[in-house]
């Protein structure tokens, strides 16, 4: 077994002052009890090599308590800001040491922040184990307190707003918008956070020039096969909404953009389906049953039949049970790169 090493209080804050939210043990005489880093002394300088503290801070200008969650749970922390010359606003101070901070509408007033590492493992964590953000936010008070985890003041509120645009901005960076891909793919819909397929043939990208010209015996090399696909599982009940939860990329990934599909769907008319006979009342009754109470009865979507990639803005919501107009799924901005589609 090995030996926890011991320190001293000063040797502690210098050992962590780079694993700052490495939780320690304080000797009060009788037994070890949890204690906080902050407690012992250790403060973090934002903007400087080895978190060291601006030298430039004015007089009687005390570090700032942060809520820090990270993901072995919440740690109190205590920053100091760099106030040299020329010194980013605080939130790209914070965003340079790997911290997200729960609001940047008013610097001033931050005081919570969730680590890069946090946010990077609740993505793997929905994706994989599908867990929910109230049950992540509930683990990481269990991982501050095992045994008084409802002491714990749960940032449930603050890390939906984070994720949501951690999400956002991680998205902007791997489909290469902050990059200015689109000047290079210009062919493309601008804006696009989407993937496309890199199997299907596209023009300008992965097919030769010329080949408009191929004899008609063999279009079939640059054909694209797409075919759709619905799912009436994935019902929205009618419920009150969040007015403030908003779409940040509405439009330039794999769902139709909402205004003007709504647009759409409001020119067109319901036709009922007819039934062939007079004493089957199946369909009628699915629809008041399966979909009672539903404000979206589910979503079908535009796919590359031979790899299964879901087309960019090719996503759209059904309203009147399983029927779809198929008028609507053209009015979804699919790329059309191929006439031989």
């Amino acid at each position: 077994m090995l030996e926890i090493p011991t320190f001293c209080a000063s040797c502690m804050v210098e050992t962590h002052r780079s694993l700052p939210f490495h939780r320690v043990q304080r000797w009060n005489g009788e037994r070890y009890v949890p204690t906080a880093l902050v407690d012992l002394g250790l403060v973090i300088g934002l903007g400087h090599e080895h978190d060291n503290v601006c030298p430039q801070i004015p007089h009687q200008h005390p570090p700032r308590q942060f809520d820090v969650v990270h993901t072995n749970g919440h740690h109190r922390v205590a920053l100091q800001l760099c106030h040299c010359d020329g010194h980013p606003n605080p939130v790209c101070q914070l965003m340079r040491m790997g911290l997200f901070p729960a609001t940047v509408q008013d610097p001033q007033r931050i005081s919570c922040a969730f680590t890069f590492a946090t946010l990077a493992d609740f993505h793997i964590q929905s994706l994989t184990s599908k867990k929910s953000p109230y049950d992540y936010c509930d683990a990481l008070c269990w991982h501050t307190d095992r045994a008084f985890s409802h002491t714990i003041t749960t940032k449930y509120q603050e890390f939906l707003r984070v994720v949501c645009m951690w999400r956002h901005l991680v998205a902007l960076k791997r489909s290469g918008q902050v990059h200015g891909i689109d000047s290079i793919l210009s062919h493309r819909m601008p804006g696009t956070l989407a993937v496309c397929c890199p199997a299907c043939p596209e023009d300008h990208f992965n097919i030769p020039d010329g080949w408009c010209n191929t004899p008609e015996s063999r279009h079939y090399i640059h054909r694209r096969w797409l075919s759709v696909d619905g799912n009436f599982s994935a019902q929205k009940k009618k419920k009150r909404d969040d007015p403030g939860d908003i779409a940040l990329g509405e439009g330039h990934g794999y769902c139709a953009e909402t205004s003007a599909y709504r647009t759409y769907l409001s020119t067109i008319g319901d036709s009922p389906e007819k039934l062939t006979c007079a004493h089957l009342k199946a369909v009628n009754m699915q629809n008041k049953a399966k979909f009672k109470n539903a404000e979206i009865t589910g979503v079908v979507a535009v796919v590359c039949a031979r790899h299964g990639i879901i087309q960019p803005g090719a996503v759209v919501d059904l309203q009147k049970g399983e029927r779809c107009d198929p008028l609507a799924l053209y009015l979804c901005p699919c790329p059309d790169t191929s006439p031989m589609s």
